[in-house]
């Protein structure tokens, strides 16, 4: 277990205490691996240790009404603060990279103050359906690292490479129904195969009446990039290792796992205590590819149920949010 006070008194992290930033750190959280348990350290390999946080506003940028939006970063430890109003900017939209950070095990928190405290135990204040699209989003591009690195090994078939597409295009429907004005998924856009071995037979049913010719030519070039890029392999593909791939795979599960979860009214479990042997598992490489991606079908039809019937609101209470922030600003400048 990492020691909070030898880690943030070891010299990597000085910068924490340069100008008022110590006073004004929100919470600081251990991340990544250890906070979802899925860390591995022996003589061969050891993981990272990610520290995340949120820092205050000053006073002035409160007073002024311009607070900062720029993250602390410091590479060399892989430290990452959020000014509080660009981490509530992500987690009204249930970002998986920073949702998580409020469910770790208490251990694993480094440093809170009461402004900190007060945004933790409100966690649950951002949960909403986005988060069906967030996650998803996520382990989708996590599926398509896999698929991309399983093709390189000759272990994807043509059928497979076909699946991949399909959802890639269902993945561009969902972005032109939120991005383009006037539009719904469900009923303008349909993707479909007359043949699930061909990438060939699919197609796409288009829906519209008296639609800007403008916002059409720029979907329809939309589609033809992804069409014409599919396939092509992203460099750090090209250089896979088994290990790498068992990391993407661990990483897969657990986003559709934790996403289930959040859908399914659970929470935020973010340390995976009932399925961490199983994740460790997958990472060691003890399942094959094979019976890695019928995992994957398996928590994937989970999720969309969870996403479908899921009791959470469209949206978080943003009303509710805004208080949230008003309290602890004037926390923050009651200081």
């Amino acid at each position: 277990m990492v020691n909070a006070k030898e880690l943030l008194n070891s010299k990597g992290y000085d910068f924490l205490k340069e100008g008022d930033l110590d006073n004004r750190i929100a919470f600081l959280t251990l991340a990544g691996s250890i906070s979802y348990g899925t860390d591995i350290f022996n003589d061969s390999y050891q993981s990272d240790t990610d520290v995340r946080g949120v820092f205050l506003h000053t006073r002035e940028e409160i007073l002024n009404c311009r607070p900062t939006s720029q993250t602390i970063e410091n590479k060399d430890v892989d430290a990452l603060l959020y000014p509080l109003g660009k981490m509530v900017h992500l987690l009204k939209n249930c970002n998986p990279d920073v949702l998580p950070l409020l469910g770790v095990k208490k251990e694993h928190i480094l440093k809170i103050s009461p402004e900190g405290k007060l945004l933790v135990d409100n966690a649950d204040l951002f949960l909403s359906k986005k988060a069906g699209n967030s996650f998803g989003g996520y382990a989708m591009q996590q599926l398509n690292l896999i698929e991309e690195a399983m093709s390189v090994e000759g272990c994807t078939d043509e059928e497979a490479i076909t699946r991949r597409l399909k959802r890639r295009l269902d993945e561009q429907m969902e972005y032109f129904a939120l991005n383009y004005t006037g539009l719904s998924k469900d009923e303008c856009f349909k993707v479909s195969s007359r043949d699930a071995l061909s990438r060939d037979e699919l197609c796409i049913t288009i829906d519209l009446r008296d639609y800007p010719v403008k916002s059409l030519r720029g979907m329809f070039s939309e589609l033809a990039n992804i069409e014409k890029d599919f396939g092509k392999l992203r460099k750090r593909n090209k250089k896979s290792t088994p290990t790498k791939l068992a990391k993407h795979q661990m990483h897969l599960i657990r986003l559709l796992t934790m996403g289930t979860e959040i859908l399914s009214g659970e929470g935020i479990n973010t340390f995976r205590e009932k399925d961490r042997g199983f994740l460790l598992d997958i990472r060691n490489e003890k399942y094959t590819n094979e019976e890695i991606m019928e995992f994957v079908r398996q928590k994937e039809a989970e999720f969309n149920y969870a996403k479908k019937y899921t009791n959470l609101p469209d949206t978080c209470d943003y009303k509710a949010v805004d208080e949230l922030v008003c309290e602890i600003n004037l926390m923050s400048l009651n200081k």
